[in-house]
């Protein structure tokens, strides 16, 4: 796994609920632009799911394994 995938995935587990990029942004250090690239690359995985919208806001969250 790449280790920026890796970053966030921890960032999200570690987190009580879901999170905006902005605060992935600055729980793991990484730029804004690569947190929105690699959220889409996750969520095309099946790794990550938008859970909701708040203004322009996107928060995300580990996907449940069924």
């Amino acid at each position: 796994m790449d280790h920026v995938e890796d970053k966030i995935l921890k960032a999200l587990e570690k987190a009580n609920h879901d999170l905006t990029i902005t605060e992935i942004v600055k729980e793991t250090g990484i730029t804004r632009n690569t947190v929105a690239k690699y959220l889409l690359v996750l969520e095309g995985k099946g790794r990550v799911v938008e859970t909701r919208r708040i203004g322009h806001a996107r928060l995300y969250r580990i996907a449940k394994k069924e």
